[in-house]
């Protein structure tokens, strides 16, 4: 066991006085030329408490021994995911082993300079835990494979540091637990509001002082560990979704996982969200979403409207794909027909013919060929032409 674990709040600044904590060490800002400026010591009286003050005390409600850092990237609830990335790097050169982020960006745009700094931070063995977006979108970092993903449970189901350790979940958060805690400020004591910043610092508390005991511990043993304190309950966030509101194509045919990947990285590197889902017979990996960073599989052979009303509220796509071969397909026409499908794209086969058919595609539906399994470019300017 270790006296401490070097821990830092990304966040919009602490003040001393409210959390009790005399020395922030470190205690800087990231200012908008992402210049590393350090910070005066605060103890303002002014106890109006900032998201990040109400972050750290809750840290310290369930770790009271802790020592914390100051990263301030915020400025009035804005920052940019230049200034997050500056501030996870530094961190990590500077020996930081556990981040709090109560924050995070919900545009893709962002995914790729947040994931690259993530996992640099991953590499030197820095554990992050990120709040997921209270709009329930897919959230970077909180989304990422190497980092602790949170969000609360909205209607109250888990009290305190209880948690629900969630395996494969298709938002890539790891940890449900409460948002809701009693903390005490200088001139009060009240209750925060379930918010999923409230609960990353709670999962927090439980790395921090599992470190403590284990100094040594990588990511997914850590990972593990939660696991054994979760609470055996289900809890549904995606209630009430609305309707799949953008392009949706089918492509059928035995695609290639290649194929499939230099396609939709064509639409990534023109900055469009595009989701892949693919639909396949083989085995239980039967409906699986391929992101440039994450993976879902589900065991489950039907495509249902929920299911893509869920990929609409959690991806916020530009343009939704769903990959199936040609059984599958026969298998799902009443149900393709009876979606708000716009397009389907057949891969030429000897053993396939759209005029076979016994069951007419829907006069709604465009229909386009492409050769073979390598033409992904003409299938993308097709897309394109078509929508744009």
């Amino acid at each position: 066991m270790i006296n401490n674990i070097k821990t830092a709040i990304i966040d919009d600044g602490l003040n001393q006085s409210i959390i009790g904590i005399n020395n922030l060490n470190p205690n800087i800002e990231i200012n908008k030329n992402l210049e590393v400026k350090i910070l005066k010591k605060n103890n303002s009286n002014v106890f109006t408490p900032s998201h990040g003050d109400i972050c750290a005390l809750i840290l310290k409600k369930y770790s009271p021994n802790i020592t914390l850092g100051n990263i301030n990237i915020l400025n009035h609830f804005s920052c940019t995911a230049d200034k997050l990335c500056t501030a996870i790097i530094w961190c990590t050169n500077n020996n930081i082993k556990l981040l709090n982020l109560s924050l995070g960006s919900t545009f893709f745009k962002d995914r790729k300079k947040i994931k690259k700094a993530v996992n640099y931070a991953h590499r030197k063995g820095v554990i992050i835990i990120a709040a997921y977006s209270n709009d329930n979108n897919f959230t970077y970092p909180a989304s990422l494979p190497n980092v602790i993903g949170v969000k609360c449970s909205k209607n109250n189901e888990l009290n305190n540091n209880d948690l629900v350790y969630v395996n494969n979940g298709i938002d890539g958060i790891d940890v449900i637990t409460s948002g809701r805690h009693l903390i005490k400020f200088p001139d009060k004591t009240s209750y925060t509001f379930p918010s999923n910043s409230y609960a990353a610092p709670v999962v927090t508390s439980l790395v921090y002082n599992l470190l403590i005991k284990m100094p040594n511990l990588s990511l997914d043993k850590i990972k593990k560990n939660l696991l054994n304190y979760s609470k055996n309950l289900y809890i549904n966030d995606y209630e009430n979704l609305d309707k799949l509101n953008v392009p949706l194509i089918f492509l059928v045919g035995d695609f290639s996982s290649l194929f499939l990947h230099r396609f939709i990285n064509l639409f990534h590197l023109e900055g469009y969200n595009a989701i892949s889902i693919i639909i396949s017979s083989k085995g239980k990996e039967s409906k699986k979403i391929l992101l440039p960073h994450h993976k879902y599989v589900v065991d489950n052979k039907i495509i249902n409207e929920n299911f893509l009303n869920l990929v609409n509220k959690i991806f916020i796509p530009d343009i939704v794909f769903v990959k199936l071969n040609f059984k599958e397909f026969i298998k799902n026409i009443f149900f393709i027909n009876s979606l708000s499908t716009d397009m389907i794209i057949f891969q030429n086969s000897k053993n396939f013919n759209i005029n076979n058919l016994k069951i007419k595609i829907s006069k709604n539906i465009r229909t386009n060929f492409i050769a073979n399994n390598i033409d992904y470019k003409s299938a993308y300017m097709n897309i394109i032409k078509y929508f744009t």
